[in-house]
């Protein structure tokens, strides 16, 4: 049979145009393996018609789709000649059997392709003639079928015209009852309609209320509990009889008079702003760099701040006449900043066992300094107790404000640093200053008298007496009292406080060593227990005998309450108990993870120091200089002792023109194959670089990273790829941005390698990147972790990245050369359409939120995005998977994730993991 690949263009569509589709669906579906190497993350099912032709005439060229369309081929000219056969043995001669034959074959409109795939030669005449023989056959059998149709249809109308006047007749009766109906249905179903609609209207709107309600009521009560700890200082501008506010500090001159010395004015928005006096014009009016002490504070170098006007003197108009008055209402913030504080639990430490310090104002924001943000905590002067020289945080203060300030926003004034603005507002959070069963355990404690507790030794009845008059104690008011010094729930106090219930019981039914030797020394003598158990009956009666009366009654009360409460507090137990066993969990994995870092922290420095002697070792090592092909170029340009950048150029084959998504991802995986990368790893890389570049958000790739860029390089720009190492994470975003822009006008589309973000542990470099990163439709941002623990990794970098394990699936291969491609100007990697009301986006949606305990909204979402438009499954998405796999080891909780893998049945997740 003649060979299909020789075929024309033209030819095979014809072919494929007349091939049963959904039968070639079926093929393809029968060979998963072969069709996912044409075209990756696809399935079969979902495909139509046009979508199957359009996919066997743009893959023809292929073996697998050639062996497709052979098969059909064979088959037709099998059946062609079997029909032929037929007619030849009925006594019909080769040429009329072939004339018979054609008119009904798929080769009826190309006789000569026919001819062709047999290998029968025949000359052009000839086939016109055949033509002609074929169109006058099919012109006389269509006339001889039609004469006697005709026949057929004379008599089938004559027959038809009786019946139908018959049901004509009917039809009239049961259109007037019809019509009837219909009108009456009409109404009724208007009206259901209306009320159908009104109805949803309202439960919408009802859903939406309740929703918005709850979400109010929550942000409302939250800024309740802040509002409490906001500043409630008096504006400047409601001092509405001065001219000035300054803040002054007292000093004596020479002659012992007091002055007021000008500092800093304050601002009608309340913003205070350093005082310099003009030395070019005099001293007075609103340049006097010193007013009169007429009240406030007499010590000398207090600071305080003073209303001030200033009017012309009658004698001299060039001189003033000053009036002040002291301020009590304005109070002013100073800044102390603690040494060798790492954390607010390092200050409360440090508040808490006393610190050497001298108040100047009553506002005081102890803080420590990171990056020139100033955290901390604000006090006021009377939560401290002084003893010597030291002040220490009173034992009642159980919680205090949290704020974050810039240091540009401090100013000092006389050797004292203090915020430039009046109010701190409302606070970031309340930061628990001590345990809150201290705070129950002080409310408890301070509702008895030593006389309940002066007796050590208790019998057992006696302890169970003092068990129900502790679970007595009415736990709703110290709920109350608790809720307003804490600033927590209700919920949250009522747990503290059965917390403490129980620990007394614990304690109250242990066990003590005086007391057992005191107990076996009595009960070996008969007459000293009965003597020692009446002298207390006859003791405990005389002094409690009105007590007895009030306590039986409450005991009875207790009970009623005890038996009410009992199973909710059991509850609350089990929860806690829980809850603790989780807090350990943490602690202990909070702390491996500190080692770890500690570990790798003190590696990396070394590591780095040594690198610094040599700069070109240095960037070597970082560049992975050893290249992958023999016909790598790069040029480098070190920017500064923070930056270095190599831009470098690999030799590709040419490949031909990509002029869609599609086709750029399986090219893309085509090169990814040719490096080393298996057909599944290479599908999932592929896609997850498509799908990054859609979003704007970097990939960040675990091992062979460099390789990954050329290959993706290879494809969109020719072979040039553009590396960026930061040696210190403290760079300019705004240097690392030129640098990129400067490239991009060099090379577009860029593919942007950068090295070191991830060395110091921190975050900040990336949340810049991955900002910047919008402003950019032509670079691809890779960031290469170069040995770094992916757990190591601050979770907020998976909220806004796509990891991609550049490990899983490759074995290193040489290959010749890349393949590289013209990019047509039809393509657009960010032009695409999700559609969030579809089938497959809900489903993807719906999948994702069963993992909310580990990912944040903006990863559910993301991933939901990836997975419907591969129409893919969560179990079946490696890519997806490594993303929950990393996203969980790095806050810690890949326990967690597993059960959710077991409980949702995501088995290819309990692989990866294992």
């Amino acid at each position: 049979m003649y060979n299909i690949s020789e075929l024309s263009n033209d030819e095979i569509k014809y072919i494929c145009e007349r091939m049963h589709l959904p039968a070639v669906r079926y093929y393809f579906q029968k060979n998963p393996k072969e069709f996912n190497k044409l075209r990756p993350g696809f399935t079969v099912k979902k495909m139509t018609d046009d979508e199957t032709l359009s996919f066997l005439i743009k893959y023809a060229n292929k073996p697998f789709i050639q062996s497709v369309i052979q098969g059909a081929v064979k088959q037709w000219l099998s059946e062609i000649k079997e029909h032929r056969d037929s007619l030849e043995h009925e006594g019909f001669t080769a040429g009329e059997a072939l004339l018979k034959t054609i008119p009904e074959c798929v080769f009826c409109d190309r006789i000569e392709l026919y001819f062709k795939l047999i290998e029968q030669a025949y000359t052009d005449d000839y086939l016109r003639l055949l033509n002609d023989a074929l169109s006058l056959v099919k012109k006389t059998s269509d006339i001889a079928h039609e004469e006697h149709n005709i026949e057929l249809q004379n008599t089938e109308i004559e027959k038809l015209n009786s019946e139908i006047t018959t049901i004509r007749q009917q039809l009239d009766k049961e259109k007037e009852h019809g019509d009837a109906l219909q009108l009456k249905f009409d109404g009724v179903n208007e009206q259901l309609q209306k009320s159908q609609g009104l109805l949803n209207d309202t439960a919408n709107k009802l859903r939406i209320a309740e929703s918005t309600i709850c979400e109010m009521k929550h942000e409302l009560e939250r800024y309740q509990a802040l509002e409490r700890y906001a500043g409630n200082e008096v504006s400047p501008s409601y001092v509405s009889n001065y001219q000035y506010v300054s803040i002054g500090q007292i000093l004596y001159d020479y002659n012992d008079q007091r002055w007021i010395f000008r500092l800093a004015d304050i601002t009608e928005s309340g913003e205070i702003v350093p005082f310099v006096a003009d030395e070019t014009i005099p001293h007075y009016f609103s340049n006097r760099d010193r007013l009169y002490w007429r009240n406030g504070p007499d010590t000398d170098q207090a600071i305080g701040v003073w209303n001030w006007n200033v009017t012309p003197r009658d004698t001299d108009p060039n001189k003033d006449y000053v009036e002040t008055d002291f301020s009590n209402n304005i109070q002013l913030t100073q800044i102390v900043q603690l040494s060798n504080c790492e954390a607010l639990d390092d200050v409360v430490s440090m508040l808490k066992n006393g610190i050497s310090f001298q108040f100047s104002f009553n506002k005081l924001l102890f803080v420590y300094e990171e990056n020139t943000i100033l955290t901390g905590l604000l006090c006021s002067s009377s939560d401290f107790d002084r003893a010597n020289d030291k002040i220490a945080l009173k034992s009642d203060v159980y919680t205090l404000p949290q704020y974050s300030i810039k240091l540009s926003d401090t100013i000092d004034l006389a050797g004292i640093r203090i915020y430039k603005f009046l109010s701190l507002g409302i606070p970031q959070s309340i930061y628990q200053v001590r345990d809150p069963y201290e705070a129950v355990k002080s409310l408890i404690i301070s509702r008895f008298t030593n006389a309940n507790l002066r007796e050590y030794g208790l019998s057992k009845k006696e302890v169970q007496h003092c068990r129900n008059y502790l679970t007595a104690i009415p736990t709703q008011d110290i709920i109350q009292e608790l809720t307003l010094t804490y600033n927590c729930s209700n919920e949250t106090a009522q747990e503290y406080i059965d917390g403490f219930i129980s620990l007394a019981d614990q304690y109250l039914l242990a066990s003590d060593i005086d007391t057992t030797i005191i107990s076996r020394a009595i009960q070996g003598n008969a007459e000293l227990l009965d003597l020692c158990k009446q002298q207390l009956a006859d003791e405990w009666k005389s002094e409690n005998e009105k007590q007895l009366a009030k306590a039986e009654s409450k005991l009875n009360e207790v009970l009623s309450a005890v038996e009410k409460n009992q199973n909710e507090i059991e509850q609350l137990a089990v929860e806690r108990d829980k809850l603790a066993d989780e807090m350990e969990q943490l602690q202990s994995a909070l702390s491996q993870r500190e080692q770890l870092a500690s570990d790798v922290e003190t590696k990396i420095s070394m590591q780095i120091e040594k690198a610094k002697q040599n700069v070109a070792d240095f960037i070597s090592n970082m560049a992975f200089v050893s290249p992958l092909y023999s016909a790598v170029t790069s040029n480098g340009n070190q920017l500064s002792n923070q930056l270095s950048v190599f831009n470098s150029h690999i030799d590709c084959a040419e490949g031909g023109e990509i002029d869609d998504v599609d086709t750029f991802e399986d090219e893309l995986s085509e090169n990814l194959t040719r490096i080393g990368y298996d057909n599944e790893q290479s599908i999932e890389i592929s896609q997850a670089i498509s799908f990054g570049v859609f979003e704007k958000v970097p990939l960040v790739i675990s091992e062979n990273a460099k390789l990954i860029a050329q290959c993706l390089a290879a494809v969109l720009n020719g072979g040039n790829v553009s590396e960026v190492f930061v040696t210190v994470q403290g760079i300019s975003i705004e240097d690392l941005s030129a640098v990129i822009n400067d490239n991009l006008n060099k090379v577009s589309p860029m593919v942007c390698l950068v090295h070191g973000v991830f060395d110091g542990y921190s975050i900040n470099l990336f949340n810049a990147l991955s900002n910047i990163m919008q402003n950019w439709d032509n670079v691809v941002m890779l960031l290469s972790l170069e040995g770094t623990p992916s757990k190591m990794i601050m979770p907020g970098v998976w909220n806004r990245s796509i990891y991609i394990d550049g490990d899983r699936g490759f074995e290193k291969k040489t290959v010749d050369s890349l393949h590289t491609f013209t990019v047509l100007d039809s393509l657009d990697l960010h032009d695409r359409t999700i559609d969030m009301k579809s089938k497959e986006y809900k489903d993807a949606r719906k999948s994702m939120k069963l993992f909310t305990d580990i990912l944040s909204n903006t990863q559910i979402g993301m991933y939901s995005r990836y997975l419907a438009i591969y129409n893919a499954s969560l179990n079946d998405s490696i890519l997806i998977l490594t993303q929950l796999i990393a996203t969980a080891r790095s806050i810690g909780n890949p326990d967690r994730l597993k059960e959710l893998f077991q409980e949702n049945g995501i088995g290819s997740g309990e692989e990866l993991f294992d």
